[in-house]
């Protein structure tokens, strides 16, 4: 994996495949998790990522993003998606041995991986600290459907048509990630820009605060949901198996064969033969996969959080001894 060939395929990875939810969509994640830490589980964040008024779980929920965008660590672009080797809209399926690489580098190895990481007393607290926000944000990507799908790089390269005719195409990727929500929320960026990310905080915990209420209403089945970081990898396949069947159910129903030149590399197999704009009657279905997935990322990356508190807890107890000093530096590459 740390082949020259290898980190410069990962650079050239299409940006727009490693984003999940958008800024939007997992500042909220951040701010619904933190609803539901105990106490134990608010002193192990602050202790590792050592939030100020500068930076809060939030910040840490799209730190994954901001890094990645930059290639300042290729070699984490796999670890935000899973490919699927299936054959929407008619089968949908994760297989962990087939669509996750021999080195686990994948969404669900990387979950696995790194739930070991954080309280592993042989890492340093910046490597912790790393993996810690990592999975800060991983939990919400894992949500997105899109992210657990091989077919047109994730959607990226299905162009569709976002708004009234004569609007500009989209992949199909981008309305997952951001187009959905920026419409449900009545997103609009401020004129003057958002250089402290004041506005999207404002929004992100007002959406966070309205999942909690219905959550708090039993508004989505929570029943079945593995939370044991004893078992990461399973929960993390259960996570994205999930989300891929949503793949066939919704997100891909319009989807049939491109009619058009000889497929070449860099083309989708596929043409889009769903609604024409996808504003309208498509997103109305969308929104309700949406909510519930993204309330689902906040609830578990809560509990993940407060199981992996109690984990370190019972360590020091058995006289584990953790380090002090956490710098913000790049993870060890361990996958």
């Amino acid at each position: 994996m740390g082949s020259v060939a290898t980190l410069l395929f990962l650079v050239l990875l299409p940006a727009s495949r490693i984003l999940a939810w958008g800024e939007h969509g997992h500042r909220t994640i951040g701010y619904l998790s933190q609803m539901y830490f105990t106490t134990e589980a608010e002193n192990l964040f602050n202790k590792l990522v050592q939030p100020n008024d500068d930076f809060d779980i939030s910040d840490g929920a799209v730190w994954a993003d901001s890094f990645a965008t930059q290639s300042k660590m290729p070699w984490s672009k796999p670890w935000h998606y899973i490919d699927a080797k299936d054959e929407p809209p008619e089968k949908c399926k994760v297989n962990f041995n087939a669509d996750c690489d021999s080195a686990k580098n994948c969404i669900v190895g990387a979950i696995a991986n790194l739930t070991k990481q954080v309280n592993n007393p042989r890492l340093e607290p910046k490597e912790q600290s790393a993996a810690l926000k990592f999975l800060l944000h991983f939990l919400g990507d894992i949500t997105q459907p899109l992210h657990t799908e091989q077919k047109c790089r994730g959607g990226t390269r299905l162009m569709v048509q976002w708004g009234k005719p004569g609007s500009r195409e989209e992949d199909l990727h981008q309305v997952w990630d951001k187009l959905i929500i920026q419409k449900l929320r009545s997103y609009k960026k401020p004129s003057g820009g958002d250089p402290d990310n004041e506005y999207d905080k404002k929004l992100s915990l007002e959406w966070a605060q309205e999942l909690k209420r219905k959550l708090d209403r039993d508004g989505f089945d929570l029943s079945e949901e593995c939370t044991d970081i004893t078992k990461a990898q399973k929960c993390a396949l259960a996570w994205a198996s999930e989300a891929n069947g949503f793949v066939c159910s919704y997100v891909l129903k319009g989807v049939g064969t491109n009619t058009g030149p000889d497929p070449c590399e860099e083309c989708c197999e596929w043409d889009w033969q769903g609604p024409e704009d996808l504003s309208k009657e498509y997103y109305e279905g969308a929104v309700p996969i949406v909510e519930e997935q993204v309330a689902k990322a906040g609830w578990r990356l809560g509990q993940w959080i407060n199981a992996l508190a109690e984990q370190r807890v019972q360590m020091e107890r058995a006289g584990v001894v953790f380090g002090e000093e956490v710098l913000q530096v790049q993870p060890r590459e361990e996958m």
